[in-house]
């Protein structure tokens, strides 16, 4: 995961309520335009998942809080590797939050959320 400025979220650099980082991971299924498995992310246009991607951050609180997903889809330039940019919600907790990632619209076999990684927020 990483900042909007590109550097990494850490312990000691961790992700704010209201800001949008990005996430890097793989899995999220088909998207538009014609490009074939594994290959580079195109930048114009982009290629967008076809289902839809949410993200739910699971406060060290105890509370689930919804990000606002900004963008989903292969990454640009890179082969194989998936990019959701997600706003954080402004009342996000101090401390550790579990990221999961929902791909679907809820009608499928298969759908569902996963637990991704785990998260250093701040105010």
């Amino acid at each position: 995961m990483l900042h909007a400025d590109f550097s990494l979220v850490t312990d000691a650099s961790p992700a704010k309520s209201g800001e949008t980082i990005q996430i890097f991971l793989t899995g999220l299924g088909k998207v538009t335009g014609n490009t074939a498995a594994g290959a580079a992310g195109p930048t114009n246009p982009f290629a967008t998942t076809v289902l839809p991607v949410d993200v739910a951050l699971n406060g060290s609180d105890g509370n689930s809080y919804s990000g606002k997903v900004i963008f989903s889809g292969l990454a640009p330039n890179f082969g194989g590797l998936y990019q959701v940019n997600v706003t954080l919600p402004a009342n996000l907790p101090t401390g550790t939050a579990v990221i999961s990632i929902y791909v679907g619209d809820g009608s499928d076999y298969g759908d569902g959320w996963n637990e991704q990684a785990t998260i250093a927020t701040a105010k």
